[in-house]
């Protein structure tokens, strides 16, 4: 703007202002707004892997695996494709807690979670249902095809050793197909009806308690 000296002008006046600290300002916020979305983000996808996770085992929970399995079973039946559950359990778990403690139970658990998730295929679906209880969901796998695969977890379960139990571990298993019929609730009901009745006849007739090769079907 111009200096007056009466009506004359003698001279400017300029005003210079350094916006760099501005501007760098700007760019440390743009900066840290970006990290922060990033924390958020991240953890964001912790808390939801917690949501779907067992804690002991890192399979699938419950909930997190029936959404996948209500989505499964809509999948069969629009493409006709058969499906099968597998459920069982540790046979005298809570022997295995009272002798060993319950360190040396969710060892148990933890290593059979392991060994038996590296054998499934990526397109399966394994879950805890809670304690020591656990199914699988087979797709494109009928009834015959998911008894086979129960009797190979089952001998191997039997070989595995373990640092806190000097015993042999056992499983129980119940394999169902999916009905017409069938809910998630139902399909996993069957299923577990059928290990009871696998694991009673094992109980009534000691023959069968040396090899896990029966398998029970639906009852």
């Amino acid at each position: 703007m111009p200096r007056l000296d009466g009506d004359e002008c003698c001279g400017l006046i300029a005003v210079a202002v350094d916006i760099s600290v501005v501007k760098t300002s700007e760019a440390l916020l743009t900066s840290m707004g970006d990290i922060l979305k990033q924390e958020v983000a991240e953890r964001t996808r912790e808390l939801e892997t917690l949501a779907n996770r067992d804690p002991l085992t890192g399979l699938s929970n419950r909930r997190a695996f029936e959404q996948c399995l209500s989505t499964e079973i809509e999948l069969a039946r629009s493409k006709h494709y058969p499906l099968s559950i597998i459920y069982f359990d540790v046979d005298y778990f809570k022997n295995i807690n009272d002798d060993y403690g319950h360190a040396a139970g969710d060892q148990v658990l933890q290593r059979l979670a392991q060994v038996i998730d590296a054998r499934l295929r990526t397109s399966d679906l394994f879950c805890r249902i809670g304690g020591d209880e656990f199914v699988i969901a087979l797709p494109h796998t009928d009834a015959c095809g998911g008894r086979q695969l129960a009797v190979r977890l089952g001998t191997i379960v039997s070989e595995l050793a373990f640092d806190t139990v000097p015993q042999s571990v056992t499983v129980s298993f119940g394999v169902v197909a999916l009905e017409d019929s069938d809910d998630i609730s139902r399909v996993i009901d069957r299923a577990d009806r059928a290990m009871l009745a696998f694991k009673r006849a094992r109980h009534a007739w000691p023959s069968l308690s040396g090899n896990d090769g029966e398998i029970s079907d639906d009852v």
